[in-house]
């Protein structure tokens, strides 16, 4: 019998992101070849740390180590800096899955909530072109409509198309502590675990964007961003570092 080759791509900007995504990931299991898109460096954690720290929790989901792709040394694209590097990493990813048919591609829903999920939904985005692979994208924070500091995470657009997964109590009870798997990261979960935790619990689906075609950057939802707030970068600043990669994919 001839092996399937086919598999599912999972576009992961930091080393917790896929707590985001985790019922699909479980999902696709064997099928599923994750890409960490930055080093997990900042505020003083070393990248073996925030490496170990998804390595458990993926292990909960069945995605084995030979599934985790973690950036090679020739790549040190650091927290907040994808968006310079996306060329490199386009291609590192491309180069990594030569072999695979890619079917499906998850990645990060542009929500202007951090610089680096955007430019992985522009990265997304162009594996989707260059693969013709169905692209999702799911939800992590942003702060659309809502006064600063507040934020919401998990938040899908009403007006999108959207596939969804019935989970079981059970079910949304294990997914829904996962964010325990990063120690390293718990300042981040103490101000998103109430939130995903309440909307894990209070569900009994869990929903993810259909990105259709055409394939296109939506610029009018920069507007008003959380990590321009947060002081992380600047809307222009953002524009100008993709300008070249979004203009090579038409974007």
């Amino acid at each position: 019998m001839e092996k399937d080759l086919s598999i599912s791509l999972f576009l992961f900007p930091h080393q917790d992101d896929e707590y985001f995504v985790s019922p699909f990931l479980h999902q696709e299991q064997l099928g599923a070849h994750c890409f960490f898109l930055t080093n997990g460096q900042g505020h003083g954690i070393p990248e073996v740390v925030r490496n170990n720290e998804s390595r458990r929790m993926l292990q909960r989901l069945n995605v084995v180590n030979t599934q985790l792709h973690f950036l090679p040394s020739t790549l040190q694209v650091s927290d907040k800096d994808l968006s310079n590097s996306l060329s490199g990493v386009f291609e590192w990813i491309v180069s990594e899955t030569k072999a695979y048919k890619v079917k499906k591609i998850f990645c990060p829903a542009c929500e202007g909530g951090h610089p680096d999920h955007d430019a992985a939904y522009l990265l997304g985005l162009a594996l989707s072109k260059t693969f013709g692979a169905k692209v999702y994208a799911y939800a992590t924070y942003g702060g659309h409509g809502l006064p600063y500091p507040l934020f919401s995470a998990m938040h899908l657009s009403k007006d999108s198309s959207k596939s969804h997964m019935k989970l079981s109590f059970r079910k949304r009870f294990f997914y829904s502590i996962l964010f325990l798997f990063y120690p390293s990261q718990w300042k981040t979960w103490l101000g998103l675990a109430p939130q995903t935790i309440f909307k894990f619990w209070t569900r009994n689906q869990i929903s993810i964007l259909n990105i259709e075609e055409p394939l296109c950057f939506n610029l009018s939802l920069y507007q008003n961003l959380y990590y321009e707030k947060r002081g992380l970068s600047t809307k222009d600043t953002f524009l100008k570092s993709t300008q070249s990669f979004r203009q090579n994919f038409d974007l």
